[in-house]
């Protein structure tokens, strides 16, 4: 994938468990960011979105641990919400 607008953004290809402890509630997981910067102080995210089996809330949850060491989420969700079809 190449660098668009200034945004260097790279696939990431297969998965390796990284988590000591696992999501119990809402373990569907649909989506997932890595944010990482080095200025003005090194600091990194690893935010995923994860539904419940009803696929009718999500949580997002935040791991700041570097990759690929071993860490856990965040203790609570830095958001719950609750999606409805209209």
């Amino acid at each position: 994938m190449e660098a668009k607008r200034g945004v260097n953004t790279k696939a990431v290809y297969g998965t390796t468990k990284i988590n000591t402890t696992v999501l119990t509630n809402n373990v569907k997981v649909r989506a997932a960011f890595q944010y990482k910067k080095d200025f003005p102080s090194a600091e990194q995210h690893n935010l995923i979105q994860a539904w419940n089996e009803a696929e009718d809330d999500f949580e997002i949850w935040d791991n700041t641990n570097d990759i690929p060491n071993q860490g856990d989420f965040t203790e609570t969700a830095i958001q719950n919400d609750t999606y409805s079809v209209r």
